[in-house]
């Protein structure tokens, strides 16, 4: 595992890899995505190089401050079968053979050794397992992306398996059973290559300065919070002007997205650590059980203990 900054702080120092979208040679990609709220269209043929060079990799905008999570291969079996696997990060999934379904927006992808997944964070999909006698192993990466640089809705894209894909999984496992540090490396460029092959937002330049340094002040304040006028100050700034900065940025007001970071990451704990509920309730800055619950809820349309069960039993199974 991967997540012991994501546990702490929620201030992780990310190795970032940027990455870029060639239509020059290299592999063909053939994607099929399924949005929420809109048609899927035809399937487009995207290329990337093979090969990329150092300097081809600053193009893809800027880093993508890819943090890698987890990294898990395992059998899968009767116990993959859930309605809603929603979470508030990104999914890589990939099988050695075919077995098992996803469910998303009412179309059903089946999972097998020929098509790679990404799955976009928030996004309410349902799993199948395969056949009770199935030798299927699964293969998957789950991963966070800085939201000031990349944001998507909820999604679930497909792209053919080739050679490159196949070498970067293989090495990927390889490393992971090793207990070796590079598997985490090697995530963060299957990652990489992956999130350059779809229609994404960059939200780089709308967040500015001013509003990344004040996230990253919230960052740090997830557990004992921080006042708008505190904030202002620290900008010298009146409140008001502040807000409405932060807003334009950001989208909503700062104690909201404090909020929002909070549940996020008490999300992280409830799936990748034992800590029991009103000990992730305290070091979040809820006063108690009752209303870290009821936020949770409000926000995620389920309890913390609903989410824990979904994500945690899988997190064991997969470690």
């Amino acid at each position: 595992m991967y997540v012991s900054n994501i546990i702490g702080k929620y201030s992780p120092n990310p190795v970032c890899l940027c990455a870029c979208l060639s239509r020059r040679g290299g592999m063909q990609v053939s994607s099929v995505l399924a949005q929420a709220g809109a048609q899927t269209g035809p399937s487009e043929n995207i290329y990337i190089r093979k090969h990329a060079k150092s300097r081809d990799l600053m193009n893809f905008s800027s880093s993508l401050g890819i943090i890698v999570l987890q990294v898990g291969w395992t059998k899968l079996g009767g116990w993959w079968n859930y309605t809603d696997l929603s979470a508030p990060y990104w999914r890589i999934y990939w099988n050695d053979s075919a077995g098992g379904e996803l469910r998303f927006e009412g179309r059903k992808y089946s999972l097998n050794p020929n098509k790679i997944f990404l799955i976009a964070p928030n996004t309410s999909f349902s799993s199948i397992p395969p056949p009770l006698k199935s030798e299927t192993k699964h293969f998957y990466i789950h991963f966070l992306i800085k939201p000031q640089f990349v944001s998507h809705s909820p999604s679930v894209f497909f792209f053919k398996s080739d050679e490159t894909f196949f070498e970067l999984i293989k090495e990927t496992i390889l490393l992971h059973e090793a207990k070796d540090i590079k598997a985490e490396i090697m995530g963060i460029n299957l990652a990489a290559r992956l999130i350059s092959l779809i229609p994404i937002k960059s939200n780089e330049k709308k967040f500015g300065a001013r509003a990344e340094k004040a996230i990253e002040i919230l960052k740090n304040h997830c557990e004992s919070g921080i006042a708008n006028e505190s904030l202002a100050r620290k900008f010298s700034m009146s409140t008001n002007a502040f807000l409405r900065l932060f807003k334009k940025a950001a989208g909503t007001s700062p104690q909201k997205y404090l909020m929002n970071m909070r549940i996020e990451r008490a999300c992280f704990m409830l799936h990748y650590s034992d800590k029991s509920i009103k000990e992730i309730a305290d070091l979040n800055g809820f006063c108690d059980r009752y209303h870290f619950t009821k936020t949770f809820k409000m926000l995620r349309n389920e309890s913390p203990a609903k989410f824990r069960r979904k994500n945690y039993n899988a997190a064991t199974i997969f470690s």
